[in-house]
């Protein structure tokens, strides 16, 4: 089995996926490579086969008792509760969380809103391995409710956590130290090492320091981790091999010129291994990095060579024993799959003439081999990504990484030193996070690509792999033609799908208490967005209250689904009015998407925000259109008029662009935030306004929505964006049994989540929401 390890590393990945998610055809690929393996090794056919089976069979079973286990042993009518605090606790701003092992051993995700400056400084005494008595709410993690979202219940479950908890206080005089526990005592010192970084490092250094050193990105500057996500650059700010090479290498030759002997020395960096993987925050790079050094330390120790192959074989195996949930993370999969990949390219790599140009192989394969997972994941891919990890690979090796192992040292040893070499770190970190801040500005540096679907990813994978062997063995061009060939079609067919879908969509995103409606005409013939959502803050911002980083509507929804969905160009951006729950997200479009044309609500412009929104879309060459009733446009047999306003509405919700479009058959009215006076106004002005689809103004308020009005209009389905648990209280009651005394089917984005409606050109086809299921009972259609 030398250097064939890998195929069971394969076995134990189906059985791991048919236990926990069930049959997936992209297993196919898997199975094919076996019965590929089993006729190319015939002779041994047997030993092999039975290896695989006794593989599929341990994998398939310890998973499926670890899956089956995982489940809740906690009521959500319990409120009081004894554990200890199993993760380092985070203040950001008014926020503290943290992880809270129960007295029964099952995990809280604990998250505490602090009430005042001083509870703050008093809470940031708390540490990893402290005994508290909690009381507080037990909640269900949330399901994603926009298309294209990320599934944090399921990663929590992943996590084998199944409730949020919210703490009613948190006092110290109830918290005492836990009994010793040599886990807690390295992840407190892990603790103290993070808050020593975050006190004493400049604000430009502290960030790096905490993730090169205790693997915590959480610090820093959320532009700043934007740029190395967006460009490419973010597996630098990864604790992995080339932090413990670096490390142990360095110990290594410390203890043998102090007279230790290599066997000594081997015996204690295997017990330095474990607890360095603790403090480096326990990542996947991290212990894929520290368990092949125990396997290559344990080879040299025990003088019997292990083939690299199957070095990483039998850390995976492991890792996936342990952990089988492991497998869905993005984090493992790039690790181990990068690690294989340069692994089995060993002879590629080798035969470069230079260091430069290994450097270059190395990058190349690397983020050949990555590309299909981080475009299903992010949707697009940085052509900037090579020339940039050739420029940084070195810089943050060769320079960074050292440098912030010295100082700290100096920093601990000598601090008047370390104090003035912190300095010079921080200028040159900041320097060079300018430099990708700048770059990563650019709207060229990205290529938008669309989600992936998992066989296409799968296909593509498969293929670089074909591509790497060619590269190995000289395969002769006519191979190659074949290859970028089978490529080339894969992502042709990717990119002009949108274009030939008969099926249009309207999508009512959920933005919580605010609007953003994404319409996408049949065959991609036109796509338009009405309204962006934003998050309305209430209260005074006091500065201990601020978080480094802050849900935003626009950056956090809008734009991930329209990346999922591979728009690159809105036709139409139709800003209804100008109140920040519905034009607040638009900012984050401005260097994300091109926006053709900005159709506004004629009338003044005078909220500062308003008028800077507009000024940054002009300059990006945006043509902005003031509308007013009376004008219309028609697209692939789609027709859009414009209600209202007139522009001379004294109230802000009453000038809003109504819309009547008619999509897929039948007419549909959006309407905005507008009120009753203004619904009154269109009842004189339309006397024969026939309406199928109602997208009821104002989230329900009864400010909107009168009976007199719905008696006009005669909806057959009316959809209501509004936020959960909303201190308006929308949609008010006397609104709904209003639609409900008519039988008018109502489609709400707090109780439904987002709202997809596919129609062709000549009818509705299909009508489905994230969290319920409705059936085609009730749709509209003519």
């Amino acid at each position: 089995m030398t250097g064939r390890w890998y195929i069971i590393v394969l076995a134990a990945i189906i059985s791991i996926v048919l236990a926990t998610k069930g049959f997936q055809l992209w297993l196919l690929f898997l199975i094919a490579y076996f019965i590929y393996f089993l006729l190319k090794n015939r002779n041994r056919i047997r030993m092999y086969s039975l290896f695989l089976v006794l593989s599929l069979l341990l994998y398939f079973i310890s998973s499926s008792v670890i899956d089956q286990n995982n489940e809740t042993k906690l009521s959500s009518k319990q409120t009081s509760f004894f554990g200890t605090i199993s993760s380092i606790p985070h203040v950001n701003g008014d926020r503290l969380s943290f992880q809270y092992k129960t007295a029964n051993g099952e995990k809280l995700l604990t998250n505490y809103y602090i009430k005042s400056e001083k509870e703050q400084q008093q809470l940031k005494n708390l540490s990893v391995g402290m005994q508290c008595v909690l009381k507080g709410s037990l909640h269900t993690p949330s399901p994603p409710t926009n298309y294209f979202a990320f599934d944090y219940k399921q990663y929590l479950y992943y996590q084998k956590i199944h409730w949020n908890f919210s703490p009613e206080s948190i006092r110290l005089d109830r918290c005492r130290p836990s009994s010793f526990s040599l886990h807690y005592m390295l992840q407190k010192s892990r603790q103290q090492g993070i808050q020593s970084v975050i006190d004493d490092y400049p604000d430009e250094a502290k960030g790096i320091v905490a993730a090169l050193i205790f693997g915590d990105r959480g610090y820093i500057d959320e532009g700043v981790l934007e740029a190395y996500e967006q460009l490419g650059v973010i597996h630098l700010l990864a604790v992995s091999g080339l932090h413990v090479g670096l490390i142990f290498s360095a110990l290594f030759f410390i203890f043998i010129r102090l007279g230790i002997t290599r066997e000594r020395t081997i015996s204690i960096l295997l017990l330095l291994l474990p607890v360095y993987s603790v403090i480096a925050g326990g990542a996947p790079s991290v212990l894929r990095a520290t368990w092949m050094t125990v396997v290559v330390l344990l080879s040299l120790r025990l003088k019997k060579r292990v083939h690299s192959l199957d070095g990483i074989s039998f850390v995976c195996l492991l890792y996936l024993f342990i952990s089988p949930y492991s497998l869905f993370q993005l984090g493992f999969q790039l690790s181990f799959l990068i690690s294989f990949t340069l692994i089995i390219s060993t002879e590629i790599v080798r035969k470069q003439s230079h260091n430069f140009f290994q450097l270059l192989t190395v990058t190349f394969i690397s983020q050949c081999v990555s590309l299909p997972i981080i475009v299903f994941h992010f949707y697009e891919i940085s052509w900037l990504s090579l020339p940039l990890n050739l420029i940084y690979i070195p810089f943050i090796s060769l320079v960074i990484l050292p440098a912030v192992f010295f100082t700290y040292v100096i920093h601990i040893l000598v601090p008047f030193i370390g104090h003035y070499l912190l300095n010079v770190l921080g200028d040159i970190i900041f320097y060079s996070h300018e430099a990708l801040k700048w770059i990563n500005g650019f709207s060229f540096s990205s290529i938008l690509v669309g989600k992936f679907d998992v066989w296409l990813a799968f296909s593509l994978f498969m293929i670089i792999l074909i591509g790497l062997y060619f590269l190995e063995k000289k395969a002769p061009l006519k191979y190659w033609m074949v290859l970028i060939g089978g490529v080339s079609s894969l992502l042709f067919i990717h990119y002009i799908n949108p274009y030939l879908n008969a099926e249009g969509e309207v999508t009512v995103l959920d933005v919580g208490q605010g609007d953003s409606i994404f319409i996408e005409l049949p065959y991609r013939k036109a796509v338009y967005l009405i309204d962006s959502g934003g998050l309305v803050s209430f209260g005074r911002d006091e500065a201990w209250r601020r978080r480094s980083s802050k849900f935003e509507v626009g950056k956090d929804i809008v734009v991930p689904f329209l990346k999922a969905k591979g728009i690159r160009t809105i036709d139409k951006l139709i800003l209804t009015h100008g109140h920040f729950d519905h034009i607040g997200g638009a900012e984050a479009l401005l260097d994300q998407v091109n926006v053709k044309e900005l159709l506004y609500a004629k009338g003044p412009v005078e909220d500062e925000f308003e008028r800077r929104l507009l000024s940054e879309f002009h300059l990006r060459g945006t043509t902005i259109q003031f509308v007013k009733k009376g004008m219309a446009w028609s697209k692939a047999g789609s027709k859009f008029y414009v209600l209202s306003p007139q522009g001379n509405e004294e109230s802000l919700n009453n000038r809003s662009v109504v819309l009547l479009s008619k999509l897929g058959g039948i007419n549909w009215l959006f309407t905005g935030d507008l009120e009753e006076s203004g619904e009154e106004r269109l009842i004189e002005d339309f006397p024969h306004l026939d309406v199928d689809v109602l997208k009821a103004g104002h989230h329900g308020s009864r400010t909107s929505s009168s009976p007199r009005f719905i008696d006009h209009i005669q909806p057959k389905a009316v959809l209501i964006s509004v936020g959960r648990n909303n201190r308006f209280q929308h949609p008010h009651q006397e609104v709904i049994t209003a639609f409900e005394e008519r039988d008018i089917p109502i489609f709400r984005t707090d109780t439904n989540g987002a709202i997809r409606i596919k129609f062709t050109n000549e009818r509705v086809s299909n009508i489905e929401t994230m969290l319920e299921v409705k059936d085609k009972k009730g749709l509209p259609t003519r």
